[in-house]
Parts: structure tokens; C-alpha cells; sequence
């Protein structure tokens, strides 16, 4: 089992992992109710390119990349849960499903699982749904029935987990079948004001979120809810990226028409300002990858040149040893 675990986080990591073209994605709507345009951008916030639109001036409530698939999915007020392939193209309407009126506005509202290949959403920001990446088998695994607001949603797809922040006051955990749900983190620090994102980062076994109030903070648990800490004290982070391998992470920060991306060490170092602003309006999720859509910065071009030619130098003496 203990091998097998490592083999799966091998493989995703070979995906989510830090390289010397790892890439930041989110959306800008520069017009608020025109189409929402998807966008890319260097980790070091060069290269700024639109990938594609939505094609309609849905507002995003959440989206996930799944590299492997080559498919981004995305979570609209209009809509519901869409799927479009990395180039822009093949939009395509997985479920409309929604149990209430629709007010995740930028949250982290849905996320995947790449392993069993589904899609795990707030339905009407009060229920939590699945599907399959093919838009069929839609579930409910948490129902609405006595749950105030759901703000943000991750997924561990290694243990087939759903994390969720309920009623900005704590987080839980279920399986991702809707058994065993258990809350992790109670009442965090007293309460937790505004959980705008969760992340998981599955080489170290952590679970990270924001928290988006004026004395706002970026905060680490283990898996289980233990070792609470805080990482980062920061003015409204929103959304949330994380690179494990580099131990970088990332967040958005500002209101709808002026919001900046930020990057420190999984310690919490020094804060850079990478890249911004841009007109997020309401849509301040972020997306690490080590996808290559962003125009590459003309000074590393060279480097990546000579980083293949030593790759495969390095590939051939391998091969030759055998």
C-alpha cells in the first residue's frame, strides 16, 4: 500500500512539480458580464497569455486543471460545471445541476480528483456534488440538509478525501463516496473568518487555507487537522496555489479590478509581488502547473535550450551504462 501511495504522488507530482516551465493560470474578466477570459502566465509572472474564453459572461466560481487529461474544469453562477480542453477549445457542459442560488463568487468551489477522474463542486454553495469527468454518475455526497455555507472545496485523491470549510467556522473531512465525514479543524482560532481556498499538498501531507479578512493569514495542518500553523500573515488572501516541489506558494490578493499574485516559501519568508494587476471580478482562483501556454520569457529561452540538450545528454549516458 505504502508503495502504491508513492507511485501515485510520484506520477502527479510529475505534473504538479516545479520546472523550469511551471506556469501560474487564472481568469480575467477585464468587463464585468462579458466573457471570462482564461489566462496564463510564467511563475515568475512573464508571459501573459489568453488561452481561451468561457464563451459566455458566466462568473467562475472555481476550476481545477488536470494536466494528464489535458482538461481545465470550471464552476459558473450561469452554467454549473464546465469542462474545456488546455488550448481553449471544446467547451462542454457537464452538469447544471444546482440546489440553491449560487453566491461562491471567486471561492474555491470545486476541485478533482485525477485518479478516479471525477469533479467534486458546491452545488448552490450548500450541498457537494460529484461527476465523471464524462458528465455521467452525478451524486450528491453531502447534502444541503443542515449546512450553512460552504466556501471552499480540495480534494486528496491519494486517500479519496474531500476537504470542505462549512459555515466559516470549520473544516471537515469525507470520504469521497459522502461516508465518514469528521470535523478536522473545529472552530479554528476561535472561528474562522472567511475560508476563501484549500489546497492539499500531497508530498508533505498538508492541508493549506486562506482566509480573507483584513488581519487575514495562510494557514498549514497536517492531513488529520493536527500541527495547525500559520504560515503567512497577509491583508484578504483569495485564492491559493501551492508548487510542493519548490516549496512555493502562491495567493491572489486585492479587490475585482485590481487583484495581484504573491509568492513566499512554504515558511513563509519574503513576499514578492509576481505579476498584476488584473480585473479578477469576483474570480480569484489560481492554478499552479507545469504546463507551457504562456509565451516563454526571451531570457530563459537560451536556458531551456541548453536544459534539453543537457536532459538528453544526460538520458543517452544513462541508456549507454545499461
Amino acid at each position: 500500500m505504502f508503495c502504491c501511495r508513492l507511485l501515485i504522488v510520484g506520477l502527479m507530482l510529475c505534473s504538479l512539480g516545479g520546472s523550469a516551465a511551471a506556469e501560474l493560470l487564472f481568469f480575467d474578466q477585464p468587463v464585468v458580464f462579458q466573457n471570462p477570459e482564461f489566462q496564463a502566465v510564467s511563475d515568475s509572472g512573464f508571459g501573459l497569455t489568453t488561452v481561451g474564453t468561457l464563451g459566455n459572461p458566466a462568473l467562475p466560481g472555481g476550476f481545477a486543471v488536470d494536466e494528464s487529461a489535458g482538461k481545465v474544469f470550471i464552476l459558473t453562477d450561469l452554467v454549473g460545471v464546465q469542462s474545456m480542453n488546455l488550448d481553449g477549445t471544446g467547451l462542454t457542459t457537464l452538469s447544471t445541476t444546482q440546489t440553491g442560488p449560487f453566491n461562491t463568487f471567486g471561492r474555491n468551489g470545486l476541485a478533482i480528483d485525477p485518479v478516479s477522474q471525477k469533479v467534486f463542486w458546491t452545488a448552490g454553495n450548500t450541498a457537494i456534488r460529484s461527476i465523471d469527468y464524462d458528465g455521467s454518475n452525478e451524486t450528491e455526497i453531502v447534502a444541503a440538509s443542515g449546512f450553512s455555507t460552504i466556501s471552499a472545496i480540495a480534494v486528496n485523491p491519494i486517500d479519496s478525501h474531500v476537504f470542505f470549510a462549512r459555515g466559516n467556522a470549520e473544516i471537515l473531512r469525507v470520504d469521497s463516496d459522502g461516508s465518514n465525514q469528521t470535523t478536522i479543524v473545529p472552530l479554528l482560532f476561535g472561528g474562522v473568518n472567511n475560508v476563501w481556498d484549500l489546497e492539499v499538498d500531497l508530498l508533505n501531507d498538508h492541508i493549506y487555507w486562506s482566509e480573507n479578512r483584513s488581519s487575514g493569514e495562510i494557514v498549514r495542518a497536517d492531513l488529520d487537522g493536527s500541527n495547525i500553523t500559520q504560515v503567512l500573515a497577509t491583508s484578504r488572501p483569495l485564492g491559493i496555489a501551492l508548487n510542493p516541489t519548490d516549496q512555493e506558494l502562491y495567493w491572489t490578493s486585492g479587490t475585482s479590478g485590481n487583484t495581484r499574485i504573491f509568492t513566499t516559501d512554504f515558511l513563509g519568508g519574503s513576499t514578492t509581488e509576481i505579476f498584476g494587476p488584473f480585473s479578477a471580478n469576483g474570480n480569484f482562483g489560481i492554478e499552479h502547473t507545469n504546463l507551457t501556454l504562456a509565451v516563454p520569457e526571451p531570457s530563459s529561452l537560451a536556458f531551456l535550450m541548453v536544459a534539453g540538450f543537457t536532459l538528453g545528454l544526460s538520458r543517452k549516458r544513462r541508456h549507454t551504462r545499461v
